[in-house]
């Protein structure tokens, strides 16, 4: 998201915007000095006085019938004018005072997000919402948009959503997410960050951290790694301090995209919190593949005695392990390290000895895949030197 930093307005503009919203032959002068002693120069507190103002019934729209049709009038000039004394609480007052039905659907829509969804809201509330949104939208605190309406501001979603008691929101974060998975236009993975976002809200942190888990995944499949890296970080938050497997799932995925990303330090960190999870799982099979990733890194940095001095362990994890999957990896690196020091018949029977420890399952294929790319490069640089 890009972030606008807006100055205030200054008395001039501020005076402005507000006379932009009245009938010409208005005398609001009175009107605007007290909005402006309260609001200042912020646009936004200013508009939302404005409108609450409308609401209280102190200002009128103007007809099609009249000479101004859009703009206000100020009908009530001798009525008091109550108005909060910050952006929120003045929020908050015109949510509270509108009609319990459009009162409801609006803070249904807040635990849903910013953009609304009618059939969503009808879901939640088990009642037909179409007409209660249409007023809303008139009143001017939601607005139409692609697919349905929207929240004008995230300050007025918030302030919604804040007006809804704990308890409640929490089954309501529950039921948004069993309508959402039991809904037929639901699609596996790619909705899944919805899901886990209800499921954090609602308290169910170990199931909202599969589904962080499983929109990362589908993340990384269509090329998304940012967003990836973000899923996976909210997932490692939510698990448990003992769920060391899924932990371990989090981390390895997390250490490929900052490899991608080439955010060395970063990835380097991750690299030796997942030995410490693989330790903790006590799993061979986990450390060999976590000692792996690290002379893969010193590899990538162009560091060959690091990755020479790190290679016995990774050995030792792999044959240990007694994982093929494990010990092809680790033939592989061994079979990098040879090629870098021009140990070309080296990395040939290293690369062959990992060649028969593929399996033909997807793993196995994608394993396979990585040694026959390194031998490639191998056998290519050997006809150079010959």
């Amino acid at each position: 998201a890009d972030i606008l930093h807006l100055e205030e307005l200054d008395s001039r503009q501020a005076a402005e915007l507000i006379n932009r919203r009245f009938a010409p032959d208005q005398d609001i002068a009175a009107l605007a000095k007290q909005v402006l002693e309260r609001a200042g120069g912020n646009p936004f507190y200013i508009n939302e006085i404005i409108d609450a103002l409308v609401e209280q019934g102190v200002l009128s729209l103007a007809g099609q019938e009249d000479s101004s049709p859009g703009l206000l009038r100020w009908e009530k000039k001798d009525a008091p004018i109550q108005i909060p004394t910050s952006i929120e609480a003045l929020l908050s007052t015109r949510i509270d005072k509108l009609p319990d039905d459009e009162k409801h659907v609006l803070m249904h829509a807040a635990v849903l997000g910013k953009n609304i969804s009618p059939g969503a809201v009808e879901g939640s509330l088990a009642r037909p919402v179409a007409q209660d949104l249409h007023k809303l939208m008139v009143r001017g605190i939601i607005r139409k948009s692609t697919g349905g309406f929207s929240f004008r501001n995230d300050m007025t979603m918030h302030v919604a959503y804040s007006l809804i008691p704990y308890e409640e929101r929490v089954d309501l974060h529950k039921q948004a997410a069993r309508n959402l998975l039991s809904s037929p236009t639901y699609r596996t993975g790619q909705d899944d960050a919805i899901v886990a976002r209800h499921l954090e809200l609602a308290g169910e942190e170990s199931d909202a951290s599969d589904r962080y888990l499983r929109a990362a995944a589908h993340a990384v499949d269509v090329g998304g790694n940012a967003e990836a890296f973000r899923l996976l970080t909210r997932a490692l938050k939510l698990l448990d301090s003992n769920d060391h497997a899924r932990q371990y799932l989090a981390r390895r995925q997390r250490e490929e995209i900052l490899r991608r990303l080439a955010r060395r330090p970063a990835q380097l960190r991750e690299i030796h919190q997942l030995k410490r999870v693989a330790e903790a799982l006590g799993d061979s099979g986990k450390l060999a593949m976590a000692q792996a990733r690290l002379v893969q890194f010193y590899i990538d940095m162009g560091k060959h005695q690091s990755a020479v001095e790190a290679i016995p362990d990774a050995v030792a994890f792999a044959d240990g392990s007694g994982s093929k999957l494990a010990q092809a990896e680790v033939r592989r690196l061994q079979a990098s390290v040879a090629r870098l020091a021009g140990q070309h018949d080296e990395a040939v029977r290293l690369s062959e000895e990992g060649l028969a420890l593929c399996g033909e399952d997807r793993d196995g294929l994608l394993q396979r895949a990585l040694i026959l790319n390194n031998l490639g490069t191998t056998l290519w640089l050997s006809l150079i030197h010959i």
